[in-house]
């Protein structure tokens, strides 16, 4: 499915009718009562003199006032796209039924497969897929591997694949017991994700400083019609009622986590784009591809030191003869290129501290805190600092870790954003 060249995400409602566990909204299925005027949001897409993509997305875009109508009057001059847990049937009948499937970017349908079997909709499940599929909707069934579920991927994927329904691995984005995936999934893990490249993206990626079209040709609605320059960056562009402004050319991301399309959006040079691709690659577990993109990245920009934490890591989860003594100087190299950085002050920490040398790697946690780094880089290295300090103890688990930054911090031109900003 080609990229959306111009996509304004519709965080509709925070309504949804699943409770997954791991989800960041609260579970509530209420009637939707914050509405926006599909007029004035017609008018604004039409203004632009560009079709659009709207993705529509919660919470449940189903739970949404008339929901099938509104994507029929939107699909007149622009396309959609629809995140859904796909569970309302008698709306997913009739938004088949009625919907044009040449105008329907795509359906991204979450499976949820604990709380789905919870409610007893498996079944109901299959039939909504297959109907959509059969009526021509492209339609991506993503399952969220939560490392809880890991144990049982396999035998589900096969399941659902005897009844028609082809289902894709997401990554799971977040912290569980201690550690930061989907940096944190074992190799085997990594493997689930061969066949599907594109789950490589799906992380939490670290643009800040990288030209990007946020706020020009992808922006973030909220219920309230307010409008973001994206999901990660809270500069306010406007509002539906009042008016939004987009920016006329690419602009620094000011985000320090970008958690949704970003990836689609950003402008990179050839060194960003070797970093970028092998994050990717080592999200899926092509090691050998990541290595080849980070060794790029260097090339191009000798002090990347994004990309050298990176290759470093691969490296030491090797556990090859010398692999992390190679690994450490690689480590020391990118606190030395970029002493703001947390990953190369933790990684190099981590490193001195786990072939005893615990004094020294108090000593490095120490430089970075007196530094000018950010604050919130400080606080992310405090529960490694409290570790070291306990004599001889086991480290703050996850550590040393990979990177999903881009650009490192030294070479950064804008301040990250903490809180909305206009």
């Amino acid at each position: 499915m080609a990229k959306a060249k111009n996509y304004l995400m519709w965080n509709m409602t925070r309504k949804c009718n699943f409770r997954c566990h791991y989800c960041y909204y609260p579970h509530n299925p209420g009637p939707v009562t914050e509405n926006l005027p599909l007029d004035k949001l017609t008018a604004f897409l039409d203004g632009t003199c560009r079709e659009w993509v709207v993705g529509m997305t919660g919470g449940e875009p189903f739970l949404y006032p008339d929901f099938v109508g509104l994507c029929r009057t939107l699909t007149e001059n622009h396309k959609i796209s629809v995140d859904t847990n796909l569970s309302l049937s008698r709306e997913v009948e009739r938004f088949a039924r009625e919907l044009d499937p040449q105008r329907v970017h795509d359906l991204y349908v979450s499976l949820h497969v604990e709380e789905r079997e919870r409610r007893g909709g498996m079944d109901a499940f299959v039939r909504n897929v297959n109907e959509l599929t059969d009526r021509g909707f492209y339609v991506v069934v993503n399952y969220v591997l939560h490392p809880d579920l890991m144990d049982r991927y396999a035998e589900d994927r096969d399941r659902l694949a005897e009844q028609g329904v082809v289902i894709t691995p997401r990554p799971f984005k977040g912290e569980h017991e201690g550690r930061e995936y989907p940096a944190a999934y074992s190799p085997e893990a990594k493997a689930y994700f061969s066949d599907h490249p594109d789950a490589g993206k799906k992380t939490v990626f670290d643009f800040c400083g990288v030209l990007c079209n946020g706020g020009r040709s992808f922006v973030r609605m909220e219920p309230d019609g307010t409008v973001y320059r994206c999901a990660g960056e809270k500069t306010v562009m406007g509002n539906l009622l009042t008016g939004i402004e987009l920016y006329d050319e690419p602009m620094p991301c000011r985000a320090r986590r970008c958690p949704c399309l970003g990836p689609n959006h950003v402008v990179l040079s050839a060194g960003e784009s070797c970093q970028f691709e092998g994050i990717k690659k080592a999200n899926v577990g092509d090691v050998e591809t990541a290595r080849n993109l980070y060794e790029q990245a260097l090339a191009a920009d000798p002090a990347m030191s994004t990309a050298r934490i990176n290759q470093a890591m691969i490296l030491w989860e090797t556990g090859a003869e010398n692999a992390a003594a190679e690994a450490e100087d690689a480590f020391r190299q990118a606190f030395a290129d970029d002493p703001l950085d947390p990953y190369a002050a933790g990684n190099l920490a981590a490193a001195l501290a786990l072939r005893g040398e615990r004094e020294p790697a108090r000593a490095v946690i120490a430089e970075f805190m007196a530094s000018d780094a950010h604050k919130l880089d400080k606080r992310f290295l405090e529960m490694l600092q409290k570790s070291l300090e306990n004599g001889a103890g086991s480290i703050a688990a996850g550590w040393p870790r990979s990177t999903t930054a881009i650009l490192p911090r030294v070479q950064r031109t804008v301040t990250p954003v903490l809180k909305k900003s206009s």
